[in-house]
């Protein structure tokens, strides 16, 4: 957010912004749990506006109802009894009227509205004693609503009782607007964190049950191990185990937990009855929450039509559905969406297992084939383990090479996955001789036995591929080479993701029971591949700008020390380029900002086209970019820099008037700086530089530069630094000072960075840390007055921070001295508005100047 420019104070409601956006950031950076985040927006409610009374309500997954996460407030047992309060829908329906709105708030007047019984029970008020006419009453209540990004209500911002007692204002409601889109993107970006961590947790967990579920082989306790193990994670009041009777094309019960167990049990029905007879035809699992009103419902014979939720999903194994897995809840119990994947998640693994338990059975009755039958499933449990647990992609590749092969013999083998925008399968890895050819070539879903396979969900043994007429050739490969190939779909969630591919030469074959081995690891290896590719997708994203793609501002922190370490290990140098786009408010304000961020993404592609591959790109913030170029000097960095800035201003936004264009600031590393505070400063400040200069160029900062400092310092800066100086600050608030004065003078934005190198001319030994901290509490104190009058929060006397006193005094004389009078109107106000002993000090060293001037 940027000050106000020169002469003008700052409004009560852009200070109080500024503090309230200033702790959601630092939180923001710190942490990404939800009751944390939505802590610290309860207590910038409290603290930053001052309302005696704040609550936080967030929407309950369903939607219909919102419930209190946090609260602050001087009655902690009126606090506790909103927590078991959950508002309803239409009550906030109710209240949301076009005759309240402020803004796009809502402010309930006593005076215009009043309550109903049933309002007053959600949202109960406070005996707020005598009130005066005019002011805040207990009758009054002030919501400000909370959107996600699809603009939809997710909570509400519950105001009450103001220090003040003034009723809101236009400016104040604008101000906590502002903060609530903030708290709304943190809020949000917290939910979304925890649905990766969820998602992350129940892979976790299907691992560690998938040992316990491939471990069991007798049917009638797997069908107990699959009960209990799948409580653990989907509650159920009723479950049950359909299976497919290929004979009679037919399904019947295998397990039943459920009340009227024995007319499950015997009740047997066409593969086309019911959910789950779709279910099993369709291949696709179902979630219906009214069971009753379902068309496609079936009564079992013997029982009555009830309330009833079900999951159904189906049991596939290499592509074929071999039965399904049924979960219910009654007494007007749902399910939710996130139980649908782990009920499907879970119905793989038990199919799995379901088929392991059948088999063996099968070979018990067939002694000659007992020992090598028993030996693959004993294979597979202790793979099992060892595949599902591995989450590094590269490791999966190489653990299922192994596996596979000490199972069913290869010459080559390779892994396609599809590609669902282009239609083909795009091999991912390859153990062959043409492996480069092997890689390179895609291949479309709609050729090939691979493309085949694909399609219809369904393994193929080839023993004479020469002659298959669904064969495609890879270019490159001989054309009249002997193969017999082994293709089997990976498949998750019922879905193909890809093929598996194991092929031998020279005239051997494959026999069936090496199809069915290659099928049962397939499956074990499609979700091992999913696992590892959807856990480094999460990793990528935890450091990866969600608009841009680019890496993100914390990543690019840790990247830089990185390299500030191999730098220094290695004896080299390497560049810093901070770039940001000039004016970019008003290209969001003409365009819109849907277009604002199609801009964006055009200016990433252009850093990526511009760089080298070794380069690291970053969005640093908003429309703030950066570069880190190892091995690279300042003169290599500058051209660089220049060919971007022209490439950017080059982009068309498909405006005639409006046209984007990027300054650049660049340091080295060690000419400019020797750490990596030190060469993002100066890359800050070189960029500030170029902004002073007329925008739209490359300004380059090195440790020699003389005057460089002083070309961003004006006439009251100079003042502060002398008097910082003669009253004995120390470093980090002396530097706190001028940086403070240096915003209010130049009219600049407040950027970390940047105030350090304002502050201290480039040579100051105070950390960063401690001379923003001191910064900002000179521009959020500097209202405060001696007598305690002032604002935000009423100060008196030397409870005002040091450094805002003198920062009030300099900023006094500077209207002093512009207005042409005498510094006689410093000691006037001494006492009242400003610190008298700081006056006095100024004052002397005013003397001081003009002893030494004469």
């Amino acid at each position: 957010m940027a000050f106000r420019a020169r002469h003008r104070k700052a409004e009560r409601g852009e200070i109080e912004l500024l503090r309230g956006l200033v702790t959601l950031a630092n939180q923001l950076q710190s942490s990404l749990e939800l009751d944390a985040i939505v802590h610290v927006i309860a207590t910038a409610l409290s603290e930053t506006f001052g309302f005696r009374e704040a609550a936080v309500y967030l929407a309950e997954p369903e939607g219909n109802t919102f419930r209190v996460h946090a609260t602050v407030g001087e009655h902690p047992d009126y606090d506790r009894e909103l927590f078991n309060l959950p508002v309803p829908q239409r009550i906030w329906d109710e209240l949301f009227q076009v005759r309240y709105q402020m803004g796009v708030s809502y402010f309930l007047d006593h005076r215009q509205h009043t309550w109903t019984e049933e309002q007053l029970h959600f949202l109960p008020p406070l005996d707020l004693g005598p009130r005066r006419e005019g002011e805040w009453m207990e009758s009054d209540d002030l919501f400000v609503p909370l959107f996600d990004k699809q603009h939809e209500l997710m909570g509400v911002l519950d105001l009450y009782d103001p220090i003040d007692r003034r009723l809101p204002t236009l400016d104040l409601v604008k101000s906590l607007e502002v903060f609530a889109t903030h708290a709304a993107v943190a809020i949000e970006n917290a939910r979304q964190y925890q649905q990766l961590e969820a998602q992350l947790a129940l892979r976790h967990v299907l691992l560690d049950l998938s040992a316990a579920l491939l471990s069991t082989l007798d049917e009638r306790e797997l069908f107990a191990q699959i009960a209990a193990l799948l409580k653990s994670i989907v509650d159920y009041d009723a479950m049950e185990v359909r299976l497919v009777d290929e004979e009679t094309r037919e399904l019947y019960c295998g397990f039943a937990s459920d009340e009227d167990v024995e007319q499950m049990s015997s009740w047997r029905s066409p593969l086309d009855v019911g959910v789950s007879g779709w279910v099993l035809l369709h291949n696709e699992a179902q979630l219906v929450n009214d069971m009753v009103n379902d068309p496609r419902g079936a009564l079992v014979p013997g029982t009555d039509w009830v309330t009833q939720a079900s999951i159904i999903a189906p049991l596939n194994v290499g592509g074929k559905v071999i039965g399904v897995l049924a979960l219910d809840r009654m007494e007007g119990k749902t399910f939710h969406d996130n139980e649908l994947e782990s009920a499907e998640l879970f119905a793989n693994l038990a199919a799995i297992a379901i088929q392991n338990a059948r088999q063996y059975e099968q070979q018990q009755r067939t002694s000659e084939q007992l020992e090598g039958q028993l030996a693959l499933r004993h294979r597979l449990l202790d793979l099992s383990t060892t595949l599902l647990g591995t989450l590094d992609q590269t490791t999966v590749f190489h653990e299922v090479t192994g596996m596979l092969k000490e199972m069913v013999d290869y010459d080559a083998m390779d892994i396609r996955l599809v590609e669902e925008e282009s239609r083909e399968l795009v091999c991912i890895y390859s153990r062959d001789e043409k492996a480069e050819q092997m890689l390179s070539f895609r291949m479309s879903l709609d050729e090939g036995v691979s493309g085949w396979v694909a399609r219809h969900n369904q393994a193929q043994l080839v023993n004479d591929m020469l002659h298959d007429p669904r064969v495609a050739q890879v270019p490159g490969t001989e054309e009249e080479e002997s193969q017999a190939s082994i293709i089997v779909p990976l498949n998750v969630h019922g879905k193909v993701t890809g093929v598996l591919r194991l092929d031998r030469m020279h005239g051997r074959v494959f026999e069936d029971h090496e199809l069915e081995s290659a099928m049962l690891f397939a499956n074990m290896a499609a979700i091992a591949i999913q696992n590892a590719r959807t856990y480094e997708e999460m990793e990528r994203q935890a450091i990866s700008d969600g608009l841009t793609g680019l890496h993100n501002y914390r990543h690019f922190h840790d990247s830089l020390k990185a390299e500030v370490h191999r730098a220094e290990r290695y004896g080299e140098t390497f560049c810093l380029l901070m770039m940001d786009l000039d004016h970019f408010k008003s290209v969001n304000d003409t365009i819109g900002h849907q277009k604002g961020d199609e801009v964006l993404r055009a200016v990433s592609d252009v850093l990526l086209t511009c760089s080298r591959e070794s380069d690291y790109l970053a969005r640093y913030g908003g429309e703030e970019f950066t570069i880190i170029l190892p091995r690279t000097v300042i003169d290599e960095a500058r051209t660089l820099a220049e060919r971007i800035r022209v490439s950017v201003a080059a982009i068309d936004i498909g405006h005639e008037t409006v046209h984007v264009t990027m300054s650049i600031g660049v340091a080295a590393f060690p000419e400019s700086a020797v750490d990596s505070d030190g060469v993002l400063g100066a890359a800050d400040a070189a960029l500030l530089l170029a902004k002073s200069h007329g925008r739209d160029r490359v300004c380059l900062y090195t440790e020699g530069q003389a005057g460089f400092a002083g070309e961003l310092e004006g006439d009251l800066v100079a003042v502060g630094r002398r008097f910082a100086t003669f009253i004995g600050l120390g470093e980090a608030e002396g530097a706190g000072l001028v940086t403070a004065l240096a915003v209010h003078e130049t009219g600049g934005a407040v950027q970390d960075e940047v105030q350090v190198i304002l502050g201290n001319g480039g040579n100051c030994g105070a950390r960063p840390n401690d001379v923003r901290r001191n910064a900002v509490d000179a521009l959020v104190y500097g209202n405060e007055r001696w007598d305690g009058s002032g604002y935000p929060e009423g100060r008196r006397g030397s409870a005002i921070p040091r450094v805002a006193r003198a920062y009030a005094v300099c900023r006094r004389y500077e209207v002093v001295a512009h207005n042409g009078s005498t510094v006689d109107e410093l000691r006037e106000v001494a006492a009242k508005e400003l610190d008298p002993a700081m006056v006095q000090r100024f004052t002397a060293m005013l003397r001081a100047d003009q002893a030494v001037h004469n």
